[in-house]
């Protein structure tokens, strides 16, 4: 794949990742695994040497 300078990732997701749901459980955990994902690939040494932005 190639990548402009103008390329980035973005991903979303909602205050429940971090606050959780009673009711809401497996959403809760698939938004916290959302965020922690995005942490961890915006720390990839291959994705930083590409300059890939992160939000």
């Amino acid at each position: 794949m190639s990548l402009s300078q103008h390329d980035a990732i973005i991903n979303t997701a909602s205050i429940t990742a971090y606050a959780g749901a009673p009711t809401l459980i497996d959403y809760s955990a698939s938004k916290g695994a959302i965020v922690s994902f995005t942490r961890s690939l915006s720390q990839n040494k291959d994705m930083l040497e590409k300059g890939i932005p992160y939000a």
